[in-house]
């Protein structure tokens, strides 16, 4: 039943509730079961994009080089299909590598590198624990898109799990007044997604003499 309720967002606040159970309502397990069942259906092997359009069954055509693809929209689409194929595994095979990870990343520009950054969030989807030390590479990038991208997979990592830590909030809330608009958006997405139904007062905060 905690399982249960804690998938519907529906979170019990009874200081009388056994460690055990309080932990599964707040979803602190989810990633783990959801691994387990992956494993036991074979299916925790990656999958990249290519293999998800099946670009090797794809004959060559005479006239293919006249057709002009907007790269920029086929990356980001590359994007969101890697991270919505991997979602929750906790592995993939473009993300997992650092320095093949920037490469993907700088195939976009601006927003479109934000997408990409953010897709790890999906990769590693309520895993809080390693998840977040797998965003933590790309914090302290020099790139404000990165770093934009990076808190908006914090908060799609935590989005509903009731870690007592809060950490979403003591990763994001720090950026919310950043003077760089991708750091805003990032971090307040982020933070939506994160404490959404979630009842937690942590993340409101008086502005402006209490207002």
């Amino acid at each position: 039943m905690a399982i249960l309720l804690g998938r519907h967002q529906i979170f019990i606040e009874d200081a009388e509730l056994p460690d055990g159970i309080n932990d599964l309502n707040n979803n602190m397990h989810i990633s783990r079961f959801f691994r387990s069942l992956a494993r036991e259906l074979d299916i925790m092997e990656p999958k990249t994009p290519e293999g998800i359009y099946k670009t090797h069954l794809e004959q060559s055509r005479p006239f293919g080089g006249s057709v002009n693809q907007d790269n920029s929209r086929m990356n980001i689409a590359a994007s969101f299909v890697n991270g919505f194929v991997n979602c929750g595994f906790g592995v993939d095979k473009i993300l997992d590598d650092t320095d093949t990870a920037n490469r993907f990343f700088f195939k976009n520009r601006e927003v479109g590198i934000m997408t990409s950054v953010a897709s790890l969030g999906l990769i590693h989807r309520w895993d809080i624990e390693y998840g977040l030390g797998q965003c933590d590479r790309f914090l302290y990038s020099t790139d404000d898109f990165v770093r934009a991208g990076t808190l908006l997979a914090i908060g799609i990592i935590c989005a509903g799990v009731q870690d007592p830590c809060d950490p979403a909030s003591a990763l994001l809330m720090d950026h919310i007044n950043n003077e760089r608009h991708c750091m805003r958006i990032g971090s307040i997405f982020g933070l939506g997604l994160a404490y959404a139904n979630s009842k937690r007062e942590t993340v409101v905060k008086e502005e402006d003499g209490g207002k």
